[in-house]
């Protein structure tokens, strides 16, 4: 009966997840018992590791650099950066009242909500394997994990700015990026899409001081990505189908190569 034990060494500084995936003399050939056992064992180790992946703050990360390359053209004729800040509206509108040295537009974003998205949810049995070009050892490498779970995370984007030729320009602009998607890139994904999905005028909120008015609207979006669960590193030069082989976490990959692959 096939058994598969699981150790865990943290000497080195980090997590790393060891084990041996033994085959059984019942199933040497049946590439379904095999992924089986592959399943089970990939399942238990992904309990016992516990680093976060981050990906809400990558992602959020991510969107402020978007954004704070956006520019304007001002009435002097120059290209005029816009800073791009993290923060609720509230606060931003307060500071505004508060202080005076504000540079008018400004752009700020915040995460709002996230959830589960079923229409890209993955079939929860299935194993990830991707394959990666080690450029230190010059070889490919082979990573197994377990499926991501599929979350829409939503975000509200504002802006704010004195002038309507002003926030016209930027919304140009952010209307142009998303076309219809946006493309984000993290250390987990090269190809995370966001959606935009309403523009508000809330410019009678922006600022208490009415002999000075704010325009400002805001814009929501969703970025659809996934939240990785942990990979695992099969070191053995054996065939994958037998799983007969070393598996340990490998966090991050050097390069990707090739596309990802379902099991």
């Amino acid at each position: 009966m096939a058994h598969a034990g699981v150790n865990i060494d943290t000497s080195a500084g980090e997590v790393v997840i060891r084990g041996t995936i033994s085959p059984g003399t019942d199933a040497v050939n049946s590439s379904i018992r095999a992924g089986s056992r592959a399943r089970a064992f990939i399942r238990r180790a992904s309990q016992q590791h516990h680093k976060i992946p981050l990906v809400y703050r990558e992602t959020l990360s991510s969107l402020l650099t978007v954004f704070g390359n956006l520019k304007y053209l001002a009435p002097s004729g120059k290209i005029v950066p816009i800073k791009c800040v993290h923060g609720n509206p509230e606060r931003i509108a307060s500071k505004m009242t508060e202080q005076t040295n504000i540079i008018l537009p400004i752009i700020s974003v915040t995460q709002t909500t996230s959830e589960d998205d079923p229409a890209r949810r993955r079939y929860e049995p299935t194993l990830v394997h991707q394959k990666y070009w080690d450029k230190d050892k010059n070889k490919a490498i082979r990573v197994l994990s377990l499926t991501p779970k599929a979350i829409g995370i939503n975000y509200s984007v504002n802006i704010w700015s004195k002038y309507r030729s002003d926030m016209d320009q930027i919304l140009e602009q952010i209307r142009l990026m998303f076309n219809p998607e946006l493309h984000i890139e993290t250390s987990f994904a090269q190809n995370t899409k966001a959606y935009l999905l309403a523009e508000a005028d809330n410019s009678d909120v922006a600022t208490g001081d009415k002999e000075d008015r704010v325009l400002k609207r805001g814009v929501s979006l969703v970025v659809q990505t996934y939240l990785p669960n942990p990979r695992f590193l099969i070191t053995s030069t054996g065939e994958i189908e037998r799983f007969n082989s070393e598996v340990e976490i490998y966090d991050k990959p050097s390069e990707s190569t090739i596309p990802d692959t379902i099991i």
